[in-house]
């Protein structure tokens, strides 16, 4: 069974009925919920959930959106689990403490972590605009993988320990709503976790409770800009693989259908297996037509066979 994410289109319905009803429609019997999702449309959702219209398996903190919370660009980093300020940090803890107790309610299995970002004086994005161009093997791209690198190294462990008494902090609370956190590697080499981090992470957390959220596009970027290699997260996390965010990409662009897009699928089969969450998170761009022969296509790949999740 493969999931779809609401980010496909939970700006463009008005209400979580129509978004319920445009996902059935399609052949979509779960979803993931996510940070966009608001109250009005959560509580439809919701209500979907009890009378056993749709499945709800992972929800993507921080949920709901409200406008006005948090200082973040975006949804899922409007509150930073990295923050080295305490109570900047509390905060992030108590709105995800928030986030678990939604999943629990709707029924989920696992909360997808963003865990912060290390700020650095050189913007990966930078990078990632070289190789749009065509110009990632210049001196120039060579000269930003350098400094994005030795600056990533000098400048993450104080983060990176915030992250960990953050995560500590959320295990006790996750293990009594018999729930799972998923920390998710993220598109910009900045973000937390390094495959490093991630190992340290994982290291000193509960096995029952925390786990590995692989998302295909992000290590994809990673390895098409040469920093790392897209299996680096996968290597560190070898049986603590909890789910994954399945996408295509052109280029750096990610988020579009799968079969779509330039991502060779093959890498991740090796790292897939049947009791994997597994989600579709699609830009709000990509069509119906071609949302469908996403799903279509992860199937003839031997991905989300049906029943493959617990009840």
């Amino acid at each position: 069974m493969i999931a779809l994410s609401t980010s496909w289109r939970s700006k463009q319905c008005a209400t979580g009925r129509e978004l319920i009803a445009l996902f059935r429609g399609l052949g979509f019997e779960a979803i993931e919920i996510e940070y966009r999702l608001n109250q009005v449309q959560l509580a439809d959702v919701m209500r979907a959930v009890d009378v056993g219209d749709i499945r709800v398996v992972s929800v993507h903190n921080y949920v709901p959106f409200i406008r006005g919370e948090g200082t973040g660009p975006d949804g899922g980093d409007r509150f930073l689990l990295s923050a080295l300020d305490e109570d900047e940090r509390r905060v992030a803890v108590a709105k995800t403490t928030r986030s678990l107790r939604i999943a629990k309610d709707v029924g989920a299995e696992a909360v997808v972590l963003h865990l912060g970002t290390v700020p650095l004086k050189t913007a990966p994005g930078c990078l990632i605009d070289i190789v749009r161009k065509g110009s990632g093997d210049s001196a120039e791209a060579d000269r930003l993988r350098r400094a994005l690198k030795k600056e990533r190294q000098l400048a993450g462990e104080a983060y990176a320990g915030q992250v960990l008494k953050s995560i500590l902090d959320l295990q006790p609370v996750a293990a009594d709503l018999d729930l799972r956190l998923g920390l998710e590697n993220r598109y910009y080499y900045s973000q937390i976790p390094s495959p490093e981090e991630l190992e340290l992470f994982l290291s000193e957390t509960d096995p029952g409770v925390v786990g590995y959220w692989h998302d295909v596009g992000h290590a994809e970027v990673n390895s098409l800009i040469g920093l790392r290699n897209h299996t680096d997260h996968l290597e560190k996390a070898r049986g603590r693989l909890i789910g994954m965010h399945i996408h295509d990409m052109i280029g750096p662009d990610d988020h579009i259908a799968p079969g779509t897009g330039e991502f060779d699928f093959d890498t991740i089969l090796p790292w897939w297996t049947p009791e994997l969450l597994t989600v579709m998170e699609l830009h709000s761009r990509v069509t119906e037509d071609d949302v469908v022969r996403g799903r279509e296509f992860l199937e003839a790949k031997g991905l989300g066979r049906t029943g493959a999740w617990s009840a």
